[in-house]
């Protein structure tokens, strides 16, 4: 018995020494640490003054693997000098830990924490590479602007040097108010493969979020409201301001409310990509293209913009699945067109309630070469959607407005069929031109006329180059269907007919005068 406790007593000697050993370690390894009071304790070890940040740091890493957090601020002082020390500090630790790869430093879940409340901006805080920059979410952490000289709060600066670009910057998780002074929310200046998530930037005089020369990034559920001033495009007061040689940078998620000038211009980018967007109240257009290549703006919801969507001069945007609500009172357009080039747009809902006296589903400009189709018009306007004509040469009823206007007879527009049932295009064109005796219509180029003219008798849109003898009337080329009884007659071209009937699509051929369906047999 006396045997077994003296081996009691020597295990347990050895468990309270190791026990001991290892706190010991553990408070020597600590470089700050915080009381109770909310004062910053501890010695920095020449990192930085102890009242001013709490730097954690975890044992026994091979690679660096440190958080920056700030203590919580008892009042609002201006924040952004220590700010910055603390992320010079942690760029140049020598802790033991290594930031020497690219490889490294991805790995290793370092990251600027951000506390809950309000931090005063009053200069520039510039974001390294590679380091989170993370609040505890925009309704919670909240940086404020005093900066007056039109600088950024935040930037991610790189420069033309592709070795010395800003890479794999994330930032996520606060607000920036820009308290309606003279600054910019955050600048990315040569920017590569970087995150703006979940970030809220309200009531900068500049631009919310500004880019240039950045590739490769994503924009998620960030919100823009009342930022911008009113100026020229040059002036870049914008909302948000792509300017130049920005590239494969996606925009999906976000609202972008009540801008001063534009809401988003994007100029001289390509491949920018705006999904799922609202874009709302902003004092001129929604959504500016200058000088861009392959721009997609896919189901975003528009409304109460001066216009919608401008495109000055763009190269195969794509413009699909939108909703485009009421404009401003002196709106000149839905979307306006300047110069593009393989342009399609498609499958949109204008749902505005349009005005002559105001503004047009579209104003095409002098150099137009696009595709529409399969969209929808609701309001005050036809549910149909017309063929492109030059508005002197179409005058609709005063209360539905000119559908689509142009001013320059060398556009081209490809034109498809909008409305669909059952899966089958309908040709309605009643609201275009009227019943059959209307005048005829005429879509003009610098080469020759095209004339059109509704026959009402079998609801057909007709059209001929013979303006002398008014003769050679052709359908247009629409899908029509109905049963085999019902089929249009005394046609002269090649047309499409889905016969309920036989429950399959059949084709007039004008030179045997039959119908044939798809394996060439007479029907």
């Amino acid at each position: 018995m006396k045997r077994r406790n003296l081996l009691r007593i020597f295990f347990l000697s050895i468990f309270t020494f190791t026990l001991g050993w290892i706190i010991k370690k553990e408070s020597e390894s600590t470089i700050l640490q915080r009381g109770d009071s909310g004062e910053v304790t501890g010695k920095s070890r020449g990192l930085l003054d102890t009242d001013e940040i709490k730097l954690l740091t975890e044992q026994f890493a091979d690679i660096v693997n440190v958080d920056v957090q700030f203590p919580r601020l008892a009042v609002e002082t201006s924040d952004s000098p220590r700010l910055q020390r603390a992320i010079d500090s942690i760029k140049t630790t020598t802790t033991g830990a290594k930031i020497e790869s690219i490889t490294g430093v991805i790995g290793a879940k370092k990251q600027i924490l951000l506390p809950p409340g309000r931090l005063i901006i009053d200069q520039t805080v510039k974001l390294p590479s590679y380091i989170p920059f993370v609040g505890t979410g925009r309704h919670t952490t909240i940086l404020e602007s005093s900066i007056t000289d039109g600088s950024p709060l935040l930037l991610i600066d790189g420069n033309a040097d592709a070795s010395t670009h800003a890479f794999y910057n994330t930032i996520k998780g606060f607000s920036i108010d820009g308290k309606g002074l003279n600054c910019q929310g955050v600048k990315f200046n040569f920017a590569h493969r970087w995150t703006l998530d979940d970030v809220f930037v309200g009531n900068t005089k500049k631009e919310a979020l500004y880019f240039w020369e950045s590739y490769i990034g994503d924009v998620r559920s960030c919100y823009v409201s009342g930022c911008g001033d009113v100026g020229t495009p040059s002036v870049k007061m914008d909302g948000i301001d792509f300017d130049r040689g920005n590239h494969a940078v996606n925009f999906f998620g976000g609202e972008i409310v009540g801008s001063r000038d534009y809401g988003l211009y994007i100029r001289y980018g390509a491949s920018i990509s705006i999904f799922g967007t609202t874009i709302e109240g902003n004092t001129k257009a929604g959504v500016v293209l200058d000088n861009t290549i392959s721009t997609t703006i896919l189901g975003s919801y528009f409304e109460s913009n001066l216009n919608h969507i401008e495109v000055i001069n763009a190269t195969k945007p794509t413009i699909k699945d939108n909703y485009l609500a009421n404009l401003k009172t002196g709106s000149t357009g839905n979307i306006g067109i300047g110069k593009m080039a393989g342009g399609e747009i498609s499958s949109n809902t204008f749902a505005g309630a349009l005005s002559a006296s105001q503004y047009d589903l579209f104003a095409i400009g002098a150099d137009a070469d696009l595709v529409f189709r399969a969209s929808e018009v609701k309001g005050n306007l036809c549910n149909t959607m017309p063929i492109v004509v030059q508005s002197n040469l179409l005058n609709l009823a005063k209360t539905k407005g000119t559908l689509i206007q142009t001013d320059d007879s060398t556009n081209r527009v490809i034109y498809s069929q909008p409305r669909y049932k059952d899966g089958v295009g309908i040709g309605n064109y009643s609201s275009l031109v009227g019943g059959s005796g209307d005048p005829e219509t005429a879509i003009t180029s610098s080469k020759s006329s095209l004339y059109t003219r509704f026959d009402g008798s079998s609801d057909t849109l007709l059209y001929t180059k013979d303006a002398s003898g008014n003769t050679g009337w052709i359908p247009v080329q629409t899908i029509k269907y109905g049963t085999t009884g019902e089929r249009p007659t005394g046609l002269t071209t090649s047309f499409m007919y889905f016969d309920y009937t036989l429950h399959k699509p059949i084709w007039w051929d004008p030179s045997l005068s039959v119908w044939k369906d798809a394996m060439g047999k007479t029907v």
